[in-house]
């Protein structure tokens, strides 16, 4: 998945603000006259994150002052939940005290659930996982502690669900859908779904170079030679019928001109995610 859905990508669709990850001095305010106390309600431009070690590094900058309005509101196992006395919006702060990042209305819940308590995949639970297999963050990424298994579960509530994705990261989860979201402690069972890639296709996607923005396509093909491109990191398939277990890696590359195949991007809003907690065994299910 790339950097599930595109991290900054997502927090744009759930805050009408500004993306901005300059410098804590690059950065000017709207409303010099009546400062806001955070950058959600400070008036003209806006940010989604910024910079917190850097903010209290200058704190006559324009972001100085908001490491002395912002109050800590929960301390989490990895990370601090802080709110705005103003906007009452909500922000975290990671475990390395140095990125602040907004988090919307419908994401406190889940990120709440996440910091109260560890998110383990139960010990029954890891030779299934184990043989599907996991694959790392693409290569482009800088994201050495991810690793994702698409699968198959049941919930505790008797659900099976065919697209999941168990993502293993030390980050908490504040991108993709949160009604999509659920806790590992709702997983009773997982299982191959026959939606899922073969792990030689998904570690070729992991490993493919981008061709043109927003291009890095994989060639893929069924046993009847229908060629496909699949588009970064994919880890389920559902095209015409032909379930993601029919594919295999084609032969040739995804940029020989010769072959027409369509370019497929994952569909991240079909897909429920289980965020796990990243440990040293994660190394066993990448295969390391």
């Amino acid at each position: 998945m790339k950097e599930w859905e595109t991290f900054n990508t997502r927090l744009k669709k759930e805050n009408p603000l500004r993306f901005d990850k300059r410098a804590p001095n690059s950065f000017k305010t709207g409303n010099d006259e009546t400062p806001g106390a955070c950058p959600a309600c400070d008036g003209g431009w806006s940010t989604l994150q910024f910079n917190w070690r850097l903010a209290l590094a200058e704190p006559l900058g324009d972001w100085g002052r908001y490491t002395r309005t912002l109050l800590i509101k929960k301390i989490l196992r990895r990370g601090s939940l802080y709110e705005c006395p103003r906007c009452r919006q909500a922000w975290y702060l990671d475990a390395a005290q140095e990125m602040m990042t907004v988090v919307s209305p419908a994401r406190i819940h889940s990120l709440d659930q996440w910091g109260s308590s560890p998110q383990l995949l139960p010990e029954p639970l890891w030779p299934k996982a184990k043989a599907i297999g996991a694959t790392p963050a693409h290569r482009l990424s800088n994201d050495n502690r991810y690793a994702e298994i698409p699968c198959r579960i049941q919930t505790r509530q008797g659900k099976i669900i065919d697209r999941c994705l168990l993502i293993f990261s030390s980050q908490p989860p504040l991108a993709g859908d949160p009604e999509k979201l659920i806790g590992i402690g709702e997983v009773t069972e997982l299982a191959p779904s026959d939606l899922t890639l073969p792990l030689s296709v998904r570690r070729a996607c992991c490993l493919s170079s981008e061709s043109k923005p927003g291009e890095a396509a994989t060639l893929a093909r069924t046993a009847d030679k229908k060629y496909f491109r699949l588009n970064w990191s994919v880890n389920f398939f559902d095209e015409g019928g032909i379930p993601g277990k029919d594919l295999a890696l084609a032969a040739k590359s995804a940029k020989d001109r010769s072959i027409r195949a369509p370019l497929i991007n994952e569909d991240l809003d079909k897909i429920t995610v289980v965020m796990v907690d990243w440990s040293s065994r994660v190394g066993e299910l990448l295969g390391f």
